[in-house]
């Protein structure tokens, strides 16, 4: 997977806070999972509108991201591929299917950027 410039990581987060921005170019130069839970929850917020904030500020894993966010399977598709560029990760297809939650989200690209590491 090609490594984004810095301005391409900015395009590619334009819609998110700019807490995501940060978080995710802290995340580039340390590959520290610490920054994933800010990159995620701003990726949902693009994704999920901006009327969704307060419920992600006090967000839990048990968060149901069709119910509780209104993020629909075409917005589910978008935000895996965005966080797979962002991330520099793949995410499997069979276990984004299997993604309910923002627990399952936030396991899902914790297993990844450590398959990665390890790699």
């Amino acid at each position: 997977m090609p490594d984004m410039t810095d301005k391409e990581l900015a395009a590619a987060l334009r819609h998110c806070p700019p807490a995501a921005l940060e978080a995710a170019r802290r995340f580039r130069r340390t590959r520290d999972a610490v920054h994933l839970p800010t990159i995620l929850l701003g990726v949902l917020e693009r994704y999920a509108g901006p009327e969704t904030a307060p419920l992600l500020r006090s967000a839990h894993d048990g968060l149901r991201l069709t119910e509780d966010l209104g993020v629909d399977s075409l917005s589910r598709l978008e935000l895996a591929l965005l966080l797979e560029e962002v991330l520099q990760v793949s995410l499997p297809e069979e276990q984004l299917r299997a993604v309910r939650t923002l627990g399952d989200v936030r396991r899902l690209t914790e297993d990844a950027t450590r398959q990665r590491a390890v790699a």
